[in-house]
């Protein structure tokens, strides 16, 4: 059994929930973000390819690769920042 030494296992058990919250929400926002940056951008992608360098074989994965990348990136800091400075602070600030 896990001994609690003044509150500190259930500020923990937040920081792990805020952690687990930040990264499943950013896997939610990047599957229904995905289409939409990818569905709106990859033509444009594909035509400057295709002008400047003469090929487009490719650059519609790479493109959807980068997009999921930078998608999941971002929502994945932006859900830490916010709950690591707003919510675990106020929930903490309850328990003391």
């Amino acid at each position: 059994m896990q001994t609690m030494n003044n509150g500190r296992g259930q500020k923990d058990f937040l920081a792990e929930a805020s952690n687990w919250f930040s990264a499943i929400g950013s896997v939610v926002i990047t599957f229904f973000a995905t289409p939409f940056a990818y569905g709106s951008s990859v033509e444009a992608v594909q035509a400057f390819a295709r002008d400047h360098y003469g090929f487009d074989f490719g650059i519609g994965i790479l493109w959807w690769l980068l997009t999921v990348a930078v998608i999941g990136l971002t929502s994945t800091v932006i859900l830490k920042l916010l709950l690591s400075g707003g919510t675990v602070r106020y929930f903490r600030n309850l328990l003391r």
